[in-house]
């Protein structure tokens, strides 16, 4: 065992994060990180007696102000099993922001899950199999020269999952986030 006294070399761990082509991977879950809770003002998506999202005037979803609302937040890791990109990692920011449930609820989906307690999601998916989609995205990132302190901003390119499935040898059902 390590403990806190031994000597250590540094190392350097290169990874790759450019983004692996758009397409249908074979994942694990790899892990997921305890939930971190936040009080937040936060807006939420109104909905009829359909459920279905309130459209206003102006085509944009209606949004409801919720004062002080407490927030959980995870990170999930996926591991690319198969294929050229085998052992590449994809991430997803999951919440109980009620506009964002959907991604809990399409992995518990997609790993044969009928319901869990949130608490208990990280038991539930962990090392297993499911189907992703990924697409690239872009979003402005922030650079700060450091000689000069300017900053700028650039468009950097990531992975975005857009689509959950039961693992390939489970045919016949795909579910769209």
């Amino acid at each position: 065992m390590i403990d806190l006294n031994a000597k250590v070399e540094g190392a350097n761990r290169v990874s790759d994060f450019t983004p692996i082509p758009n397409g249908d991977y074979q994942v694990v879950v790899d892990k997921m990180t305890d939930w971190e809770s936040k009080v937040l003002d936060i807006n939420v998506n109104t909905r009829g007696a359909d459920g279905k999202i309130v459209k206003g005037a102006d085509g944009k979803n209606v949004k409801t102000v919720v004062k002080d609302a407490t927030i959980y937040s995870a990170n999930v890791t996926f591991e690319v099993t198969q294929g050229e990109f085998k052992g590449r990692r994809l991430f997803l920011n999951i919440s109980t922001h009620p506009d964002l449930m959907f991604r809990s609820e399409s992995i518990l989906w997609a790993v044969g899950q009928k319901d869990t307690i949130l608490g208990k999601m990280k038991e539930a998916v962990v090392g297993k199999p499911l189907t992703v989609t990924t697409e690239i995205r872009k979003r402005p990132f922030k650079q700060v020269d450091k000689t000069t302190g300017a900053t700028t901003y650039v468009d950097k390119e990531y992975n975005e999952i857009t689509k959950f499935a039961k693992p390939s040898l489970i045919p016949n059902e795909e579910f769209d986030v």
